[in-house]
């Protein structure tokens, strides 16, 4: 196996030491990492008998899917097709990796059976979380004054928030009486296969220091409603292994919101060696029809796709979010350093210095930090493809007016803003001539 690159998280090496988490890093200079749940396989619904077959020869069986039923979940529509589970049915069965090797064998071509990949939402550069953690600012009285000032919209503005769920904030609180903000937590799957409840978030502590996604999803909720005034916004928390999600987890919690106008998960991740992604494809079509998926592009600074962001706008109602160094920085479109580029990212804007809704905690070391004692007062400076992807939402959402996200959607990046590069932005660029463009 390749060695891991040196920019490994304190985040990362406690997720790749859980018993339940298997990995692979790709060669230099990428290092992608993907990630799997060594007991969970996803097989899409209308795979041919004989794969079953071979799963069931091999120690697996189906134990639930992404659309089974439960309270709220909405049921399939006919063209959707669904993403079931499937746990060992014995202690000799056989491991993930070599599973999927055994059928890529067999089969003249690949079958829709893939790992339940292990997500984790996304900050900066460093496999998976941060190079850099979140620094604490001074009251920023008009981005509080900005995220209180709900206003009901005369339209449904919609968007769901898939993320590691909710801190309380008095800001967002204010939102909140007034219909603008709820939490809600996702689904995530026990030992046993079954859905239950996640865990919610809050302050956890590795080794006395804070850990470094706590607040994340109050964070990007929070970016959305300073810009949005009218955005109806639901945070989903969703904490299956520290603060990761998998595969299945967020594709459930994007059936169960997918009557919303904008659905931001705020993950990316990188397939085993590189598969095809089918998953998404398989559930989007439970999607409204005008509903769009925005999502970061990831922070490992890297041209390989990753997903959902990597699918393909409009041949899918996804839009990837990649990062660029603020304008005034240095008066060109620069690429951040972490953000991940490429023709599949289709639009970038600024990912860097970002100022959103923290926790309010004193006298704290972060996590991968420099070691000393900080203050939050409840607000916080962060960078990542995370910190991008709001931005592009509430300009979604802002634009909407009544008609359909997704014409929305196009209408913003047809306007080749100095805010938001996207394909008739900036002369043309695409993303990997906007990673030649920073060197």
């Amino acid at each position: 196996m390749t060695p891991a690159p040196s920019t490994v998280t304190q985040l990362t090496n406690r997720l790749l030491k859980n018993p339940r988490v298997r990995y692979y890093w790709a060669p230099a200079p990428g290092y992608e990492l993907s990630s799997w749940i060594v007991d969970e396989l996803l097989v899409s619904k209308d795979v041919d008998p004989a794969v079953r077959k071979e799963l069931g020869k091999a120690g697996w069986k189906k134990a639930t899917s992404v659309l089974a039923p439960g309270p709220g979940m909405p049921k399939a529509k006919p063209h959707v097709v669904d993403v079931e589970v499937w746990k060992p049915s014995n202690k000799y069965y056989v491991a993930v990796e070599a599973l999927l090797a055994h059928l890529a064998s067999i089969f003249p071509e690949p079958p829709k059976v893939s790992p339940n990949h292990l997500l984790v939402p996304c900050v900066n550069r460093g496999c998976y979380c941060p190079g850099g953690p979140p620094k604490p600012v001074a009251f920023p009285a008009d981005c509080d004054e900005d995220i209180r000032e709900y206003s009901a919209p005369k339209y449904p503005t919609k968007v769901a928030v898939i993320d590691t769920g909710y801190i309380r904030h008095p800001a967002l609180d204010a939102r909140t009486g007034k219909g603008g903000f709820v939490a809600v937590q996702g689904d995530v799957l026990n030992r046993a296969g079954t859905w239950v409840k996640s865990k919610r978030d809050g302050l956890y502590r590795s080794n006395g220091r804070l850990q470094l996604l706590d607040g994340h999803g109050t964070f990007t909720a929070g970016v959305i409603a300073e810009r949005c005034p009218h955005a109806q916004i639901t945070l989903v928390g969703i904490r299956a292994i520290e603060s990761a999600a998998t595969e299945a987890a967020v594709l459930r919690a994007v059936c169960r919101h997918a009557d919303a106008d904008v659905i931001m998960p705020v993950f990316a991740f990188h397939s085993l060696l590189q598969m095809k992604n089918w998953t998404f494809p398989n559930i989007l079509r439970q999607l409204a029809p005008e509903s769009v998926l925005v999502c970061p592009a990831g922070n490992e600074s890297s041209p390989a796709p990753h997903y959902p962001a990597a699918l393909p706008w409009p041949d899918y109602p996804v839009i990837g979010v990649g990062s660029f160094v603020p304008l005034g920085r240095t008066g060109v479109p620069n690429l951040s350093e972490f953000s991940n580029y490429g023709s599949w990212v289709r639009v970038y804007t600024g990912g860097e210095e970002v100022v959103g809704p923290y926790l309010s905690v004193a006298g704290v070391r972060v996590e991968d930090g420099d070691g000393k004692r900080q203050t939050f007062n409840g607000w916080a400076e962060w960078y990542g493809t995370s910190f991008a992807t709001p931005k592009v939402a509430a300009a979604i959402l802002n634009r909407k007016a009544g008609g359909g996200a997704r014409d929305a959607a196009n209408a913003l990046m047809a306007l080749g803003s100095p805010e938001l590069l996207g394909s008739a932005a900036a002369a043309g660029l695409s993303g990997l001539d906007l990673r030649l463009h920073a060197q």
